[in-house]
């Protein structure tokens, strides 16, 4: 049987996640990333360990909905590096001001931490500053910031120090969308750290807070040259700040003109998803070479080696999964575009596939789906995947609007 993609009307615009403030202080009780990533990555975020306090049991305990694939959720927290030409750190108020200016009051807003005086977040709030300031070479004369974006928590650490440019520089290399990439890694001279002090309990919170970090970089990205690039943590994957801001900006304008029309808003989230996860090529040799010794290798062998496949690099922290794309021998645009729609469908919907799936965007179109614990390509070894088969049974001229009308435009 076939199972249709369809897309639900979003769940929220500007809805407030409710997080309780023992949660919201566990999450930097642990490491930030739970899939592998660069080693100075890990260096920079595991001093926000000694922050951390321990969560009762209930903070600890994930709950999905019912259709979510057990086992599978959000893993890791999400985290971006902001890339700066010198040292320096608005203050909370100039920042919110930032943020405010580029982000449409549809999608949400900033405030306070701790807006209505709460002692027991007055005391957590107190404790998460002092212990940051003295884990980071902070900027001379700059503090720390933690307050809200979406009413999701966030810590702004300024850094007075670049990153480690030899840890960074496989993925600070030039290319058509960041053309300077590696003379910004280059040439910037400090950063800062932006981090979601969530500890998400489903996709839709680890959305939420990754809506929340993306408006803070677009803050920063906003604020002028000084911002040169923006590090996206679990996806490895660095960016032009314009990107961002532009998104947001595209997201605004979709927004109104569905206002204008009477039709359902989509969230922001829309615009930012392949900021936030890494779509990368590999060929079917590379994909054959890694599936060699698997009982059924599932390239055909009627593709050759050059054919294009993908896999992706950040999904794992929104769904407990990456996805290896099998080559299927059709024109690399639209396999990509059919990863993105199936993208979106997963972040709106959590990881909902079962082994063996067979899913469908037409009669003609369709993807089989299959769970596998360790994924086989290089570097996602130890990472669970899921491995999907694009087919395709007959062209039809009509099955291009239907791709390009799914998930993403939604």
């Amino acid at each position: 049987m076939v199972r249709f993609l369809t897309y639900r009307q979003p769940r929220y615009l500007a809805r407030a996640v409710p997080t309780r403030p023992s949660r919201m202080i566990s999450m930097i009780s642990t490491p930030v990333m739970a899939s592998p990533v660069m080693a100075a990555i890990t260096v920079l975020v595991m001093a926000l360990v000694s922050v951390g306090f321990a969560a009762p049991a209930w903070a600890q305990t994930d709950t999905v909905g019912p259709d979510v694939l057990a086992g599978d959720g959000p893993r890791g927290r999400i985290i971006s590096f902001i890339l700066q030409a010198e040292p320096q750190s608005p203050t909370e108020v100039q920042l919110r001001g930032l943020i405010d200016g580029v982000v449409a009051d549809i999608f949400g807003e900033t405030d306070a931490f701790n807006p209505d005086n709460d002692e027991q977040l007055a005391t957590e709030a107190t404790q998460i500053l002092e212990r940051t300031r003295t884990s980071f070479p902070l900027v001379p004369g700059a503090d720390p910031l933690l307050f809200r974006v979406f009413n999701m928590p966030v810590l702004v650490v300024p850094v007075a120090a670049p990153l480690p440019r030899d840890e960074f520089a496989s993925s600070w290399q030039d290319r058509r969308q960041f053309p300077n990439a590696a003379s910004v890694l280059t040439e910037h001279q400090a950063h800062t750290i932006v981090f979601a002090l969530v500890d998400p309990a489903e996709t839709a919170q680890q959305v939420r807070a990754a809506e929340a970090v993306s408006a803070v970089a677009a803050g920063f990205a906003a604020q002028g040259d000084n911002t040169l690039g923006v590090h996206w943590g679990e996806a490895d994957m660095a960016l032009p700040p314009a990107t961002l801001t532009e998104a947001f900006n595209r997201a605004a304008v979709e927004a109104e003109q569905a206002q204008a029309e009477d039709q359902p808003i989509k969230p922001a989230w829309h615009r930012l998803l392949t900021h936030w996860i890494n779509i990368r090529p590999a060929s079917a040799g590379v994909f054959r070479n890694a599936y060699a010794q698997t009982p059924a290798n599932p390239v055909p062998d009627t593709l050759a080696d050059n054919d294009v496949g993908f896999a992706t690099k950040g999904l794992e922290a929104f769904i407990g999964r990456e996805i290896e794309m099998v080559p299927s021998g059709r024109p690399a645009p639209e396999q990509a575009l059919v990863l993105v729609n199936l993208l979106a469908y997963l972040l709106d919907r959590g990881q909902v596939f079962q082994d063996n799936d067979t899913l469908g965007f037409t009669a003609e179109r369709t993807i089989a789906a299959n769970i596998v614990e360790q994924g086989s390509l290089p570097g996602m070894e130890d990472t669970p995947v899921l491995r999907l088969t694009y087919k395709v049974t007959e062209d039809n001229a009509g099955d291009e609007a239907a791709l390009s009308e799914g998930a993403v435009a939604q």
